[in-house]
C-alpha cells in the first residue's frame, strides 16, 4: 500500500465567533494553503485560519479537518476551550478558527502504522486496486 500523506501540523484551536473580527486577527488570518507559507514562523504562535469543513470526527466531536480550495491539503483542527463539541452541521461550510499552531512530527514508518491500524478497523475502506481510500 502506498499513501501520500502530508502531516504538517496539529492544531489546538477554537472556533472564533464570524461577526468578531479585530484588526490584529484580519492581520494574523491565513488559508490552509497560505498556512504551509508561515507554518515555521508560527509554531506555538496564535494565528487565525480559514478552511472549510471537510471531516468531523464522530466520536468525540471534538476533532475536524480543514481542507483548501483545491482539496489537496488539510489540516486537523481539535476544539478546545468552552467548545465540547464541533457540528457535524459545519460539514461543506468555510469557517475561521483561532488557535495555536502546533507540530506534530511523524516518520513514514509512522504512517504506514496509522494506515495499517486504519484498514484493520475499516476493511471495506480499501479500494480495489489495493490504495487507501481515505481522503479527509
Amino acid at each position: 500500500m502506498r499513501i501520500s500523506i502530508l502531516m504538517v501540523a496539529l492544531f489546538a484551536l477554537s472556533l472564533a465567533a464570524c461577526n468578531s473580527k479585530p484588526k490584529q486577527a484580519e492581520e494574523n488570518s491565513v488559508d490552509v494553503t497560505g498556512l504551509l507559507a508561515v507554518i515555521d514562523q508560527n509554531i506555538d504562535q496564535e494565528i487565525y485560519i480559514v478552511g472549510t469543513v471537510n471531516h468531523v470526527c464522530s466520536h468525540s466531536g471534538r476533532r475536524c479537518f480543514l481542507i483548501d480550495s483545491t482539496g489537496e491539503y488539510s489540516i486537523r483542527v481539535e476544539a478546545g476551550g468552552e467548545i465540547e463539541k464541533i457540528s457535524k452541521e459545519l460539514i461543506g461550510n468555510t469557517i475561521k478558527v483561532k488557535g495555536f499552531v502546533k507540530e506534530e512530527r511523524v516518520t513514514l514508518a509512522q504512517i504506514e502504522d496509522m494506515e495499517v491500524e486504519a484498514l484493520e478497523k475499516h476493511p471495506e475502506d480499501t479500494e480495489a486496486n489495493g490504495e487507501n481510500a481515505y481522503r479527509f
